[in-house]
């Protein structure tokens, strides 16, 4: 996944706070309370079954194949 389109979202974001370009109208009214959530309940076929298994082995084995390093980068002024 790649973060720099999170990044720059979280930046425009940041930048239009502090040049006072971005408000948020009625932050401070009292929102509705949400209703309780719903439990949803779904018939699921042994092939629809088999499927999921199937895609879970394969994330599985896709997530295995990857690697993680973290690398620290100090400037020093």
């Amino acid at each position: 996944m790649d973060g720099t389109a999170t990044l720059r979202m979280n930046e425009f974001i940041l930048g239009a706070v502090e040049h006072e370009k971005f408000t948020m109208h009625n932050w401070h009214k009292k929102q509705p309370t949400p209703s309780e959530p719903k439990e949803l309940t779904f018939d699921i076929d042994s092939k629809t079954t088999e499927y999921i298994q199937q895609s879970e082995k394969n994330f599985d084995k896709l997530i295995g194949d990857h690697e993680l390093e973290v690398t620290l980068h100090t400037i020093i002024i």
